[in-house]
C-alpha cells in the first residue's frame, strides 16, 4: 500500500472510530477507486456493513478483501462470523479453519469452528473442538458454553450440566452459560431447577430478554399458561433476529393452545413459520424439488422389478417409515429398547443409496422407473454395499442385531427398497391425516426441501396427499412384506400393538420394552419429539385437528380420501 493510500486510510479510520460510518464508508470507497488493490479498505467496508447489521453485504466485502490479500487471519475470522449469521455454515467453518491456520492463537477462530459444527449438526466434532480450545489455554465462558451445548445435543445431559457448573464456578455468573444450563435442565424435565436458573438470569441480567422465552416455556410445561403468557408478552413485537422471532411466536402458539385460544394460536404458528421462511436456509430450499422426487417414485410405482436370486444368508435390513409426525419416534424408542434391535434415529443409510441411484440414472440417461427395471445383479450388489458401509460408518458393527432403518419419509423410497431387498420387512406408521398435518405445521424442523413444505398449511396438505397416494399405489405392487399400525392403537393398546410389530419382525417380547422410557433418557434423539417420548403415553394429541378445523378448511377436501382409506372417517 502506498504512503498516499496509507494516509487516506488513516483519515477514514479516524472517522470510522468516531462513529461517522457513512463518511468513513465514502472515504473507503474513494480509496478503492484511487487505489484498487487496498484490501484493508475493502475489509473495513465489510466491518461497517456488519455494524449496520447487514451480514450478507459484509461477507461480500470480506471475500473481496481476501481476494486482494489472503494472508490476514482477521479477514477470514470476520468472514466466518458473517457466514454464521446468514447460516452458510459449511463455508463459515472453512473460513474459521483458515483463520486459525494463519493465526493459531486466535481463540475466536476456534470458537467459531465449534459454532459452525454445532449448526451443521456435527455435535461430536463441536465437542472435540471446544475441548481443544479449553486444553489449549483458552479457558473462557465461551468454550465452556460450547462444550456444554455440544454435550447436550448428544443427550449427555449430566456431563453437560457438570460443565456448566464448572464454568460458572470458575467465571461466576454468565448469562449465556446460565441459559445453557437452564435449557439442559428443562430438556431433562427438571423444571423446578430450570425455573430457578432462569429466574436468576432475569434478576442478574434483565437485558437478556430471551431468558423470558425460556421462563415462558417452563411455565407452559408446568401448565401455568396465564403466567407463561405474561412472561412471554414483553418479547412479542420486540426487534430481534428472524429465528428468535420464530421461537417467540412458536412458544406463543403453544401457550395459546394450552389456553384453548386456538384461533390466536394458529396465527402465532403462522407468524413463526413466516419468520423461518424468510431465513437464508429456508430460501435455499425448494418444496417443489422434493415433490418432483416423489413424482419420480410415483411414476415407478408399478414398474416390474428384476427377479434376481441372492443367497438366503445375505443380510437384509428392515425399515420403519410413515409420514412425519405419525408417532414414529415413539414406536422407534419402544422397539429400540429390545436387546436384539438397533434403530437408526433418522440417520438413514438409505439416503446415500438413493443419491447413488439418481447418479446412475443420470449417467445412463434413464428415468427412475426404467433404471429400477434394468438394475443388474452387479448394480444391486454395489448399492447394497453402499448401504452397509454407511451403516457401519454411522453405527459400527451391527451384524448381531436386527437393523431397523427408521426415517419417516423413506416411505417414498419403498419401491427402491423392494428393488434391493425383496425380503425386507417394512413397518408403516399411520395417524389421522388431519392430526398429522396440524402437527407438522406447528412443529419446528431443520430446513430441507421436504420440511420446507410444512411452513405452509396448504403445502403441508398437498405433500401428505402426494406421499400417501404414492404409498397406497405402491403397497399393492410390493414383493417385500409390510405392515401398518395406527398411532391411536398404540396409545389405546400398548402391548397389543407392540406385540404385533414384534411378531412381524419375528422377535419376542423382552422386559426392556416395558422400561423403554428410562432407556430413552439415556439416548441421543435427533427428532423434535424428545420431550414427548420420555413422558407417559397420552391420548391428548388424538383429535387435535378439531381445535383448528376452520384453519384446515383449504386442505380437508385434499385429505378426505386418506381419512377414509386409512380408516379415520368415523
Amino acid at each position: 500500500m502506498s504512503e498516499t493510500a496509507d494516509a487516506a486510510l488513516a483519515e477514514a479510520l479516524t472517522k470510522h472510530k468516531a462513529g461517522h460510518l457513512d463518511e468513513a464508508r465514502n472515504l473507503y470507497l474513494e480509496i478503492l477507486s484511487r487505489f484498487p488493490g487496498t484490501a484493508e479498505a475493502e475489509h473495513l467496508l465489510g466491518v461497517i456493513a456488519a455494524q449496520k447489521n447487514d451480514p450478507t453485504t459484509a461477507a461480500g466485502h470480506f471475500q473481496k478483501a481476501i481476494k486482494l490479500d489472503n494472508r490476514q487471519a482477521k479477514y477470514f475470522l470476520n468472514l466466518g462470523n458473517m457466514l454464521l449469521q446468514i447460516e452458510e455454515h459449511e463455508e463459515s467453518l472453512s473460513a474459521f479453519l483458515e483463520a486459525e491456520r494463519l493465526d493459531p492463537t486466535l481463540k475466536d477462530a476456534i470458537a467459531g469452528q465449534a459454532m459452525a459444527q454445532m449448526n451443521l449438526g456435527r455435535f461430536r466434532a463441536a465437542e472435540q473442538t471446544a475441548l481443544l480450545g479449553l486444553d489449549g489455554g483458552f479457558r473462557s465462558n465461551i468454550f465452556f458454553n460450547l462444550l456444554a451445548s455440544a454435550l447436550g445435543k448428544q443427550n449427555k445431559i449430566e456431563e453437560a450440566l457438570a460443565i456448566c457448573r464448572e464454568g460458572r464456578t470458575e467465571f461466576g455468573f454468565d448469562a449465556t452459560l446460565a441459559t445453557t444450563q437452564a435449557s439442559l435442565e428443562e430438556l431433562s424435565n427438571n423444571l423446578s431447577s430450570a425455573q430457578k436458573t432462569v429466574e436468576e438470569i432475569c434478576q442478574k441480567a434483565p437485558e437478556n430478554k430471551m431468558a423470558l422465552l425460556m421462563l415462558a416455556r417452563i411455565l407452559r410445561r408446568k401448565k401455568q399458561f396465564d403466567q407463561a403468557h405474561k412472561a412471554l408478552l414483553p418479547l412479542v413485537g420486540t426487534p430481534m433476529s428472524l429465528l428468535d422471532n420464530a421461537e417467540v411466536h412458536h412458544e406463543l402458539g403453544m401457550i395459546l393452545d394450552g389456553m384453548e385460544s386456538y384461533d390466536e394460536a394458529f396465527e402465532a404458528f403462522r407468524k413463526s413459520n413466516m419468520c423461518i421462511a424468510a431465513t437464508p436456509p429456508a430460501k435455499r430450499c425448494s418444496p417443489e424439488a422434493y415433490t418432483a422426487v416423489v413424482k419420480e417414485y410415483k411414476n415407478a410405482a408399478s414398474a416390474p422389478l428384476p427377479d434376481l436370486v441372492f443367497s438366503d444368508a445375505e443380510r437384509t435390513p428392515n425399515f420403519f417409515v410413515g409420514f412425519p409426525r405419525s408417532g414414529t419416534t415413539l414406536m422407534e424408542q419402544i422397539l429400540g429398547a429390545h436387546q436384539d434391535v438397533l434403530t437408526t434415529g433418522e440417520m438413514s443409510p438409505l439416503e446415500m443409496v438413493e443419491n447413488a441411484v439418481f447418479k446412475i440414472a443420470s449417467a445412463r440417461n434413464l428415468p427412475l422407473k426404467e433404471l429400477l427395471q434394468s438394475l443388474s445383479d452387479g448394480d444391486i450388489r454395489e448399492l447394497r454395499k453402499i448401504f452397509w458401509r454407511q451403516s457401519e460408518t454411522l453405527f459400527g458393527n451391527t451384524d448381531s442385531l436386527v437393523l431397523l432403518d427408521k426415517l419417516p419419509l423413506n416411505i417414498t423410497r419403498v419401491k427402491l427398497i423392494d428393488a434391493l431387498w425383496p425380503k425386507a420387512k417394512v413397518i408403516v406408521a399411520l395417524r389421522d391425516p388431519r392430526d398429522v398435518c396440524v402437527s407438522n405445521f406447528i412443529q419446528r424442523f431443520g430446513m430441507t426441501n421436504a420440511m420446507s413444505n410444512f411452513l405452509d398449511i396448504e403445502k403441508t396438505g398437498r405433500l401428505y396427499r402426494d406421499v400417501m397416494e404414492l404409498w397406497l399405489e405402491t403397497r399393492s405392487q410390493l414383493r417385500l412384506s409390510w405392515m401398518e399400525y395406527k398411532y391411536e392403537d398404540l396409545v389405546a393398546d400398548f402391548k397389543g400393538t407392540v406385540d404385533k410389530a414384534l411378531d412381524f419382525l419375528e422377535l419376542g417380547w423382552c422386559e426392556e420394552i416395558e422400561n423403554y422410557r428410562e432407556q430413552t433418557k439415556q439416548k441421543t434423539i435427533h427428532t423434535p419429539s424428545y420431550r414427548n417420548v420420555t413422558e407417559k403415553i397420552s391420548s391428548k394429541a388424538i383429535g387435535r385437528w378439531k381445535r383448528y378445523e376452520k384453519h384446515l378448511a383449504p386442505i380437508l377436501p385434499v385429505l378426505q380420501p386418506y381419512v377414509k382409506a386409512f380408516g379415520y372417517a368415523n
